[in-house]
């Protein structure tokens, strides 16, 4: 239903003689930026917000269709329609007057300022200024939502987590459930990312999606759904037997009544988007590259969001581990190309996206077998999530990290970084991921410290498995105390993957 509102929309535009492409080239879009910044070249904030209002005509309802437009093109997650469409609502509003629908557009056009930090943070100050004065409350909704929705310039989760609450609440206030359950889906998305509760993560999520299906809003549900699994698989739901798969509760959740997924844009890249966390958190790198495939097929071209970025750093570590695997070149290639999109990004002021670099690079050294470098690299990445509030990343980078140190036969750090990680993710509640963060570290050499920590955190000893006992017994012969001096010059953390025990139980 969507796309066909979206050419209702276009087509009530061309009688109104506003033409808007469905398709735009990043040409296009450049050119059109640049006509607006030389209209708004001079303009103080005061000048805008004491702007002219429109009250009737052609232009009020041309804006009228172009606010309904807007939110079409964002539920179908076409960003260059997104992008066109607020280009010429903040033109008609400069041009004609200000009405309820210019604080949104103007919020969305800010965040096209991709490369002025210092504009997108002014201009999203000023929409939700004049949202405020506003005497429709309405347009403070959406303009939250567009304002620092999507926005991680340069602290991410205190402007983000407020604006999407303050906007799921706003929405509900004024009876517009629809957009107010997509600023609870977004919430509920982005900390997936950044390691918030899985336990209150997951009950927030199957309360909303129960919300969302009595109210019978089966395009935002359909878009929570992978969410709420991947919580269940890390909270190691018992329908969902294979945690790296995106099977199971949530899942069917649809399905059970007989009720078809809408097919969606956004819906389908939440599905493989969420398949590709799943695998890159659980270690199934062959999964994970599948996934990654499905990704690119759908040809989405923005890059300016949160989990965009996401994506980028998993490509980069899909390349990486793919072409350790392989020895194949063109993996490696595309590993130093995502650093350098990740690099040009953090250059312009992006921290998230710094520390993305960051890991990046590290496994990047990793490929040479560094061992200073890389750990150095590591830590520092650790220490960025960390600084960030990034536990899930956090985790990750430390199971990197202890992995690169599994194959380099040190096994002192891999120990550490092992159990670091560990502890991470057991303070974001990722039970199926602790388990096999145990199981692999049953299988590393005892010490007198190691055994003393472990029973610190009250670890169960359970028997171990042929395979396990087989691991270990080739971890002793094969790793002494090697470099055992430097154990405490790195600041450790990690977390596991499946690749080494999988490898150990194929030789039993």
């Amino acid at each position: 239903k969507v796309e066909e509102a979206i050419n209702a929309a276009t087509k009530g535009l061309s009688k109104l003689g506003i033409k808007v492409s469905k398709r735009s080239t990043r040409l296009q879009i450049g050119y059109e930026l640049t006509k607006i910044r030389r209209l708004l070249k001079g303009k103080c904030d005061h000048e805008i917000l004491s702007m002219r209002k429109l009250k009737s005509g052609k232009e009020l309802a041309a804006m009228k269709l172009l606010g309904s437009l807007l939110s079409f093109a964002i539920s179908a997650y076409e960003p260059g329609l997104v992008a066109m469409v607020s280009i010429c609502m903040v033109k008609i509003s400069f041009t004609h007057g200000i009405s309820p629908m210019t604080p949104a557009a103007l919020a969305c056009w800010s965040m096209l300022n991709i490369k002025s930090q210092e504009t997108m943070e002014r201009f999203g100050r000023v929409a939700l200024e004049l949202a405020s004065q506003m005497n429709d409350a309405s347009p403070l909704l959406s303009t939250i939502m567009f304002a620092y929705g999507f926005s991680v310039y340069p602290v991410p989760l205190k402007n983000t987590f407020r604006a999407l609450d303050e906007g799921h609440n706003t929405g509900i206030d004024l009876g517009q459930t629809f957009p107010a359950s997509l600023c609870r889906i977004w919430y509920s998305a982005i900390s997936l990312q950044t390691g918030v509760s899985l336990a209150d993560a997951e009950r927030e999520a199957r309360s909303l999606c129960t919300s969302l299906k009595e109210r019978n809003h089966y395009l935002p549900l359909s878009i929570a759904l992978p969410f709420w699994q991947v919580m269940l698989n890390l909270l190691g739901d018992q329908e969902s037997e294979n945690p790296p798969s995106l099977v199971g509760k949530a899942v069917n959740f649809l399905k059970d009544d007989g009720i078809k997924v809408p097919e969606n844009n956004c819906v389908v890249y939440n599905i493989y988007y969420c398949g590709l966390f799943l695998s890159v958190i659980f270690g199934d790198w062959s999964k994970a590259f599948e996934q990654m495939e499905k990704l690119k097929r759908l040809k989405r071209t923005n890059s300016d969001n949160f989990l965009a970025y996401c994506v980028h750093c998993f490509e980069g570590l899909v390349a990486y581990e793919m072409y350790r695997e392989s020895q194949e070149r063109h993996f490696l290639v595309r590993g130093r190309e995502i650093m350098k999109i990740l690099k040009e990004s953090a250059e312009k002021g992006n921290a998230i996206c710094n520390a993305l670099f960051i890991l990046i690079k590290a496994e990047d050294v990793a490929t040479n077998g560094n061992i200073t470098q890389a750990a150095e690299a590591y830590d520092k990445a650790i220490h960025e999530f960390k600084h960030y509030n990034l536990l899930s990343f956090q985790a990750l980078a430390s199971e990197r990290a202890g992995n690169f140190m599994l194959n380099e036969k040190l096994a002192l750090l891999t120990e550490k970084y092992f159990t670091r990680s560990l502890r991470l993710y057991k303070r974001w509640g990722a039970i199926k991921k602790v388990e096999r963060l145990e199981f692999i570290l049953q299988g590393l050499p005892a010490s007198k410290a190691s055994l003393a920590y472990k029973e610190s955190l009250n670890y169960s000893r359970q028997p171990l498995s042929a395979a396990n006992v087989y691991a270990q017994k080739r971890y002793d012969f094969r790793f002494g105390p090697k470099l055992a001096s430097l154990a405490t010059d790195f600041d450790t953390s990690s977390a596991f993957t499946e690749f080494n025990v999988r490898s150990a139980g194929q030789e039993v």
